[in-house]
């Protein structure tokens, strides 16, 4: 089809202030005004929060860090073994690490290896991240190694795990 010349400058015109600024919109500004916006409300409601008187039934948040250290003693084994044996998932290499340790405050760090199938090591670690509170996962590594007596490859998860325990340990 071909447009007679008369109409090209009204085409260009009518492409120009209508379907630029939506193409525009739509594949770059739309975000950034969506988090502006966003950020308006957060922003009312941290306000309005400040201005609110506070009350003696307020509830305080309480952050309690525990004591009980489960990388040192293996507890951490015991708590997901469950999850490891349902899902065949082995433990290869277990080591401990007292990263730093004093009066109040001890971190420790253990590196775990786990084998297995790949959805067999992300349900472990997924319990692991879920269940076990009192530890955070610092650092995940996925390799492939190989078993050099059966010449075979299988999958390796080498988990980094670090607690903080403060005060005198129960």
């Amino acid at each position: 089809m071909k447009i007679p010349q008369k109409y090209k400058g009204i085409l260009y015109l009518v492409l120009l202030v209508i379907v630029l600024p939506v193409a525009v919109y739509s594949f770059a500004l739309r975000g950034t005004i969506v988090k502006w916006n966003r950020l308006a409300v957060v922003e009312n409601t941290i306000d309005s929060l400040r201005s609110a008187p506070i009350s003696s039934d307020t509830p305080s948040l309480q952050i309690t860090i525990p004591n009980r250290d489960i990388i040192s003693d293996g507890a951490i084994i015991n708590i997901a073994s469950q999850e490891m044996e349902r899902s065949r998932v082995s433990v290869e290499k277990f080591t401990i690490y007292n990263i730093y340790d004093s009066e109040n405050v001890k971190v420790v760090a253990t590196e775990m290896e786990l084998s297995g199938g790949y959805k067999s090591i992300v349900k472990v670690i997924d319990f692991i991240e879920t269940n076990v509170s009192e530890c955070r996962i610092a650092s995940l590594e996925f390799r492939t190694k190989k078993r050099e007596r059966q010449n075979v490859y299988y999958l390796s998860a080498n988990i980094l795990l670090q607690q903080v325990i403060t005060g005198k340990e129960e």
